[in-house]
């Protein structure tokens, strides 16, 4: 049976309140920022004879994920530090189910395990824990911050939305903003965004994600 969203939501602000934080702490989201802006997702199949249930939505943040109630606009933090388990439940609530894992022993951070799920997410973890998440592997779109930040967006979008620090030439460079971090294609206002994390994740030297 499908975890219903109260209980989610339950175990997931329980867990948040006792976790600790990542390695890479986050400031908080800046004044003014935007309403939530994500991609709209599907109800989710229900039992048969039963009600359909939506789906929460998914957000990414400097600080972990949350889940957003499609009806209420309510969101449910999972901040780095949660326990493994309860995260890849809440997400597969909102993602289905992960379409891989494994471990990544050769991580610049250390030996790391993940899993990946459908909307070109990857989420990390490391001695059980939830340490951070990355999107750009495959370019997919779906995933955005509060403020609509995601793979394709602009840095004018970026530097709008948040008080980024960009490093690099007119070729790329990688950014920070608000505990989030990135590459873009170039140094123009029109340069896009290709790879986002946070947290500790398996980043090459030159901003590439690893699975």
């Amino acid at each position: 049976m499908r975890p219903t969203w109260t209980a989610l939501c339950a175990g997931a602000c329980l867990t948040t309140c006792l976790a600790a934080c990542s390695p890479a702490e986050a400031p908080e989201r800046p004044a003014g920022e935007p309403a939530l802006q994500v991609a709209a997702q599907q109800p989710a199949a229900a039992p048969v004879g039963g009600p359909l249930q939506p789906r929460p939505l998914l957000s990414l943040r400097g600080e972990g994920l949350a889940l957003v109630d499609p009806e209420t606009g309510s969101m449910r933090p999972l901040a780095f530090g949660v326990d493994d388990p309860l995260v890849r439940r809440a997400v597969a609530a909102a993602r289905g189910a992960p379409t891989g894992h494994g471990t990544n022993p050769r991580c610049r951070a250390g030996s790391l395990d993940f899993a990946l799920f459908d909307g070109d997410l990857t989420l990390w973890f490391e001695h059980g824990k939830f340490v951070g998440w990355a999107v750009g592997l495959t370019g997919s779109p779906q995933l955005t911050t509060a403020s609509g930040l995601g793979i394709g967006s602009t840095r004018k979008a970026l530097e709008s939305a948040y008080d980024a620090k960009v490093e690099g030439g007119p070729l790329g460079g990688r950014f920070e903003a608000g505990g989030l971090h990135g590459v873009l294609t170039g140094g123009g206002a029109e340069a896009k965004v290709t790879a986002l994390w946070a947290g500790t994740a398996c980043i090459t030297g030159q901003g590439e994600l690893r699975p």
